[in-house]
């Protein structure tokens, strides 16, 4: 599909550029080397007046294609289909049919008959606008006549652009004609660029997927397999919606930014019994930190209870022994003070009892 989609942009694009009056196909520049056959050659020379000028300065030969110049396009009108001639009063490229569904979803759509008929296409337009300018300047060529010649067109511009590039100290006048063949060079050259990556990617998918399914037999055909090891092809550009679900991962964790642009690999919905299960636990979990909570608190209160009547006890005993002490001290003194009182009258006694002289 990709492919036809670019063929049909080429062609727009050099059926605008051609038929446009930007680039003139009918000036001198142009007619003197658009090609023509023998057969058309020997009509020409016969014929007059001549209906179609000669293609000169031609260096190849050209597709064969029938000597009368009246029925140059039955062979190709027999080869399109209906819709083609049903749309043949349209413009340019409004007979192309927009592709079916299977050759949308085929891998590689090569749709030939459509690019033929677009340079078929551009010889009838050709055809039409030259009569415009009388008879005698009338074109006729068929759809691969066009297609040769417009590409030894580009070759030759290719050419003179290098000889151009080698030139120094030349200053060289650049027209319309040239500006417009250097963009449809720029437009054929990076198509076939696109067209060169477009089959590199195609090619290693290919690689990767039969990479994949022989890790994926050998994996069946053997013991238990870890999943996340084996390559994984939805991830591949341009995998398709089947691809995705035959190797569907599931994720844990998600962030909410993910749900939207990973639909596919969203975690399963439990069912209702594990979820009243799951809620029961929860509850029963929250009551259970709640009642530890509250016996926390309680022992909290009880052990600061016991430190408070801790403290009142140590100060009880600390006045119990300053108590002990003053009655200590204070009973030292009273039997201090009865020892002398007993020793003064001791000695008073023995005073009294001793002779007088």
């Amino acid at each position: 599909m990709a492919n036809a989609t670019h063929s049909h942009t080429t062609t727009a694009i050099l059926l605008n550029t051609l038929l446009t009056s930007n680039l003139n196909i009918f000036s001198p520049d142009i007619l003197c080397i658009m090609p023509t056959t023998r057969a058309q050659a020997a009509t020409i020379m016969t014929n007059e007046p001549p209906k179609s000028p000669i293609w000169q300065c031609e260096d190849g030969a050209l597709p064969s294609e029938d000597s009368g110049d009246s029925d140059f396009r039955e062979p190709f009108q027999r080869s399109r289909s209906s819709s083609v001639d049903s749309h043949e009063g349209s413009e340019h490229l409004g007979f192309v049919q927009p592709e079916s569904r299977q050759s949308k979803n085929a891998r590689n759509p090569q749709p030939r008959n459509v690019l033929q008929a677009a340079w078929d296409e551009l010889a009838r337009q050709m055809a039409i606008d030259s009569c415009k300018l009388g008879p005698v300047s009338e074109i006729k060529r068929t759809g691969s006549a066009c297609r040769s010649r417009f590409n030894k067109i580009l070759e030759a511009h290719r050419r003179d652009e290098t000889k151009s590039l080698q030139k120094t100290g030349t200053n060289e006048v650049v027209d319309e004609h040239i500006k417009n063949l250097t963009e449809l060079v720029s437009l054929v050259d990076g198509h076939d660029t696109e067209k060169v990556q477009r089959s590199a990617k195609a090619k290693k998918k290919e690689s990767i997927e039969r990479t994949a399914a022989l890790e994926l037999r050998k994996a069946a055909m053997g013991r238990l397999v870890d999943s996340t090891g084996l390559m994984d092809i939805s991830q591949l550009e341009g995998a398709t919606i089947r691809e995705k679900q035959g190797q569907r991962k599931r994720k844990h964790s998600s962030s909410p930014g993910d749900d939207e642009s990973d639909k596919e690999n969203m975690p399963i919905k439990r069912s209702r019994g594990q979820s009243v299960i799951e809620k029961v636990f929860n509850q029963r979990q929250k009551e259970d930190e709640k009642l530890l909570a509250e016996v926390r608190e309680r022992e909290e209160q009880r052990q600061g209870e016991l430190m408070g009547g801790f403290d009142r006890l140590a100060g009880s005993i600390d006045a119990l022994v300053s108590l002990s002490k003053t009655q200590m001290e204070n009973s030292i003194e009273k039997q201090r003070q009865d020892s002398a009182k007993e020793l003064k009258l001791l000695e008073l006694l023995n005073t009294l009892a001793q002779p007088k002289q």
